[in-house]
């Protein structure tokens, strides 16, 4: 091969790879967008699940003693906060999932009890959120433990 063939297919190749690595680029955008998509989904699901078992029955209506590991993240908050009867964080409330589901993952389990009760805090969700004290982390609670001051009801304070 010529030094003159070397060059041409190394132009060849630098200009494949320069293509290639637009498509990547691209590739990965798309699955960035898709993954916002399905998180978006997954969140608006988990709002319907909740208003769903809101218009069940309200907090009365869970039972205490039968925990589904098929529920969503929002009905698991909700077991947990009845089960406790008190705010939680929600390290309090993964650490209760990952007794009852010790093959998941603390970090994963954050991140999605996290945003979710996040997202029922605001509005007509069924969940209310407070700091006991400066620096302190978020408490949830279920919305009627909560008064019109957004702060919860002394029998639902932690100690």
């Amino acid at each position: 091969m010529s030094i003159k063939d070397l060059f041409a297919k190394y132009k060849e190749l630098n200009e494949l790879k320069t293509a290639l690595s637009s498509d990547i680029s691209a590739a990965q955008q798309t699955i960035n967008i898709k993954q916002a998509e399905l998180d978006n989904c997954e969140l608006e699901l988990s709002e319907i699940e909740a208003s769903i078992e809101g218009f069940q029955g309200g907090a009365e209506s869970m039972p205490k003693d039968n925990y589904d590991p098929a529920w969503h993240h929002v009905l698991k908050a909700k077991y947990f906060l009845q089960r406790e009867n008190k705010t939680l964080t929600i390290r309090q409330i993964v650490d209760d999932v990952l007794e009852k589901e010790p093959d998941r993952t603390a970090k994963t389990l954050m991140n999605k009890v996290s945003g979710r009760l996040n997202k029922q805090c605001d509005g007509d969700g069924m969940f209310r959120r407070y700091k006991p004290f400066n620096g302190s982390e978020w408490h949830y609670g279920l919305k009627e433990w909560f008064g019109e001051d957004n702060t919860p009801i002394d029998q639902y304070k932690i100690i």
